[in-house]
């Protein structure tokens, strides 16, 4: 079985679907927005969508900590684990 990080890493490839960016380009503290791969709103609700779709747990964009999970690849790998078990 592929390692959760892994797993998110190429997720996030897939969903955001742009040429300038591989899995190789991205560790575990890559930064998602800001000063990091400058995702913007449509990508992190389509990040939002697919991690929904794919792990089963619903991502309340209004709760107080959203922007804290979608900060790095290793904060989306904390999310799903939560709410993973």
């Amino acid at each position: 079985m592929e390692a959760l990080p892994e797993e998110i890493k190429k997720l996030l490839v897939v969903t955001i679907d742009r040429e300038d960016i591989s899995i190789d380009d991205l560790n575990n503290d890559t930064l998602l927005f800001e000063g990091g791969l400058e995702l913007d709103s449509i990508d992190a609700l389509e990040l939002a969508v697919a991690i929904q779709v794919k792990y089963g747990f619903k991502i309340d964009p209004e709760a107080d900590d959203v922007q804290t999970h979608f900060k790095t690849v290793a904060s989306l790998t904390a999310l799903i684990a939560s709410n993973n078990n």
